[in-house]
Parts: C-alpha cells; sequence; structure tokens
C-alpha cells in the first residue's frame, strides 16, 4: 500500500471552498485504530463472521480512527450504490437509501485516489451527493472507493462536524481497511453467485426428474410435462424446486411400497 503524501492528498480533494483552504496537517500521535489494523485484516478475511456485522464493524472502526462522528458504507447493487453498514447513523436509513448509478460512478478524483475534504466539506458537491444540502454543517469528509480488480464496488465515507487533524498513518490504514473491505466484498458476492448457480442447477435436475415422472405416470410429453409443474407451483405459491421435490418423493414413496 502506497503511503498517501500531503500532496497526493491535496490533488486527491475537490476544488477547496472559496475563502477558506484546504488544511492537511500531520498528526504524529499513534492511534489504537492503527494498532487494531491486524485484527481488523482477520476479521474482513473470515468466512464465518457474518458479511453485514463485518461492513458495520468496519465503518465503526474508520469513523473512530480519524476522531470523526460518523461512517457510512454503500455497496454497489445493479445500477445503484446502496447505504449498507453504518456507524452514528439512524438505523432505519441503512438500506433505504441509494444512488443511481451512473453520476455516483464518476469519481471526482483522478484515479480513484481518496477524496480528502478538511474543511467547509458540506459546501462540496461530492459531499453533498452523500450527505444533502450545503447546510448539513459537516466540515470534514473522506472518501474511499472500494476497488477489486479494477471494478468499483462501493464507496467509505466518514465525516465530522468539526475540524480534525488527520495524519498520513490514519489515511494509509484507512485506504488498506479499504481495499480489505472491497476485497471481502468481492468474496461474499462470488459467493453468493455460486451459491445462486449451484441452487439453478439443482432446480435444473429436480425438475427435470420430476418432469420424466410425470411423463412416465400421467402420459405426458415434455412440453406438458413442464407447464404441468409451472401450473402447480403457481397454483400452490411454491417454488418450482419445491414441487419437483414433492412430487419426486411421491413417486419414490410409492414405488417403496
Amino acid at each position: 500500500m502506497t503511503a498517501f503524501s500531503s500532496a497526493q492528498r491535496t490533488q486527491s480533494a475537490i476544488a477547496a471552498p472559496p475563502g477558506k483552504p484546504l488544511r492537511l496537517e500531520r498528526a504524529p500521535r499513534e492511534s489504537s485504530g492503527i494498532s487494531s489494523l491486524g485484527l481488523l485484516a482477520r476479521t474482513l478475511a473470515s468466512s464465518s463472521v457474518p458479511l453485514d456485522e463485518i461492513l458495520n464493524d468496519t465503518v465503526a472502526w474508520a469513523a473512530a480512527l480519524v476522531g470523526c462522528d460518523s461512517g457510512v458504507l454503500y455497496v454497489a447493487q445493479d445500477d445503484e450504490l446502496v447505504l449498507q453498514a453504518a456507524s452514528n447513523i439512524p438505523a432505519g436509513t441503512v438500506r433505504r437509501l441509494g444512488l443511481k448509478g451512473g453520476s455516483a460512478w464518476e469519481w471526482p478524483a483522478e484515479g480513484h485516489v481518496p477524496v480528502v475534504l478538511l474543511q467547509l466539506a458540506c459546501r462540496d458537491p461530492w459531499c453533498q451527493r452523500f450527505n444533502g444540502s450545503p447546510e448539513d454543517a459537516t466540515e470534514v469528509f473522506l472518501s474511499f472507493p472500494l476497488l477489486s480488480g479494477g471494478r468499483m464496488l462501493g464507496v467509505l465515507n466518514v465525516f465530522s462536524g468539526a475540524e480534525r487533524s488527520i495524519g498520513d498513518q490514519e489515511m494509509d490504514a484507512l485506504g488498506i481497511a479499504a481495499g480489505l473491505l472491497a476485497a471481502a466484498i468481492d468474496r461474499a458476492q462470488l459467493r453468493d453467485q455460486n451459491a445462486r448457480l449451484a441452487d439453478q442447477l439443482e432446480t435444473r435436475k429436480l425438475v427435470e426428474r420430476a418432469k420424466a415422472i410425470l411423463e412416465r405416470t400421467l402420459g405426458l410429453n415434455q412440453e406438458d410435462a413442464y407447464l404441468k409443474l409451472q401450473h402447480e407451483s403457481r397454483n400452490r405459491r411454491k417454488p418450482m424446486k419445491e414441487v419437483a421435490s414433492a412430487i419426486i418423493l411421491s413417486d419414490e414413496l410409492q414405488r417403496s411400497r
């Protein structure tokens, strides 16, 4: 992970609000949050911890690391960025807020480097896109893209209503955390995709077996057997997989008599 120098961080920020320039300060203090980065990495790499829990814990860790009031994590779903985790945000807003993909993917900093706004962040269009209006009193806003394999999987934001001194160590730790988060989300999405494909394959096998039973017992052709399965699925409001499994079980019981 390459450290973010003050020059790089200045370039990563959107234009400073007029009348009050951005002020990037080094903070020499050693944060306990930084020392816990290893533990966070192990948690993010774990497959036994639920993803929702990982996301919420990481957002809380990120906000605490830099002394910010709140943090949010958006994850890409179809053509939207959907709020999936939050720290010090009303619970009712989680997963109910979305940003349409188009403009949300137009990252304001070249090369998808973090956006760093340390003064009057609420006046900046990128901050407003996530936090609302210029009157929301957000002073500090840090925005990290979650990237994996060149794909943008989401956005990690932390913000504060008061000025904060953000050091290079904290910035580096947040950058590492964003990368680990992206990898965890990517793995979870891949697992979900594999599970869906496995379920589709199992459903197809069960439907084929059920069709063969209907063809044999009711004298139907393949098309009519499939339509029969569809009809039963709709009437009983049950998935095709469940209907097919019931037909197979019934046939096996009849044969075992």
